[in-house]
């Protein structure tokens, strides 16, 4: 099963990759802390060892290019950074997404399926569900 987080308008939902990138985001958080009203943050554990997913929660709302910028810099996979670019540049509702196979605690999932399809590296467009605009509360098919 395969869990799909929206992110809001007060929301980052980051990738980490290891690690390193959880210190980079550590030092990037404080150093932003004061000009960006950060509210908090929360670490899960993504499905693949050693990386994380991260929720911060912001004081104000941001378009959703504003957020993806402020995820890159706080050290977010880049290549998931372009793919949500890619998105709000082709106007798709809800750019932003976290994808998991675990549901994360204090986490509403907005969406969920069981789809066999891989929506990584070159196979992007292979599953159906990221072709098509989801939307929260819609239903697998």
């Amino acid at each position: 099963m395969r869990y799909y987080y929206f992110a809001r308008p007060d929301r980052l939902l980051l990738d980490l990759d290891g690690p390193r990138a959880l210190a980079r985001f550590k030092d990037a958080y404080a150093y932003l802390f004061d000009t960006h009203h950060f509210r908090g943050w929360t670490l899960y554990r993504s499905h693949q060892s050693g990386h994380y997913h991260v929720v911060v929660r912001l004081n104000d709302t941001y378009s959703p290019e504003h957020r993806s910028y402020l995820q890159a810099l706080l050290g977010s996979d880049l290549k998931r950074e372009r793919y949500h670019a890619r998105r709000f540049v082709r106007n798709v509702p809800n750019p932003i997404i976290l994808i998991s196979f675990r549901k994360y605690r204090n986490l509403k999932v907005d969406f969920s399926c069981d789809c066999p399809r891989v929506w990584k590296g070159r196979r992007l467009r292979s599953c159906y569900h990221l072709r098509r605009d989801v939307q929260p509360g819609d239903r697998p098919i």
